[in-house]
């Protein structure tokens, strides 16, 4: 199990690197980037004038849209890159996970996983026991865990995102 969690944080480590070298020192991003972040203060600027003035309401929906708008071409570019890396580089590892850890129990879960993630959890594992825990779902959760901890450390997360509009 410790050699899975060893490998996930290498490849993690490496997809962090490459998503740095394809996409976060491009020109094109650092630009959208600072725009994004001037767009961000002029609306908080912008909200709290019209707050004060009921006229600037359009202007506050001109700027927001603008936001959106750089949002999108930043997750554009994040996930261009995201898609590369996992086609090339993550079904490698996968694969050559499989040879290595196919047909073996890498863990015991103290629970058994309801059927919605049991198929990822007894992936390839021999048996009727449920709480034998297969490779690929410590892999998965372990990139997860590495792979956000990274970008939180190399500062490249991607800006939050509102799922919710707030009522007017």
């Amino acid at each position: 199990m410790v050699s899975i969690c060893f490998i996930s944080f290498f490849c993690s480590l490496i997809s962090e690197g490459l998503s740095w070298l394809l996409v976060y020192r491009t020109e094109k991003f650092q630009k959208l980037k600072s725009d994004q972040k001037r767009l961000a203060r002029k609306v908080e600027k912008n909200k709290t004038e019209s707050q004060v003035q009921k006229k600037g309401a359009k202007k506050v929906k001109t700027c927001e849209e603008e936001l959106q708008a750089i949002n999108r071409s930043l997750s554009w570019e994040r996930m261009k890159s995201d898609g590369i890396i996992f086609l090339g580089f993550i079904l490698i590892v996968l694969s050559i996970l499989s040879s290595m850890f196919d047909g073996k129990s890498i863990a015991k879960l103290p629970f058994e996983p309801f059927s919605l993630i049991r198929g990822m959890t007894h992936r390839g594992v021999p048996g009727n026991d449920f709480t034998d825990c297969s490779y690929i779902f410590i892999y998965v959760l372990s990139s997860v865990v590495f792979r956000t901890n990274m970008q939180k450390l190399f500062g490249t997360t991607p800006p939050p995102q509102k799922f919710f509009t707030e009522p007017k």
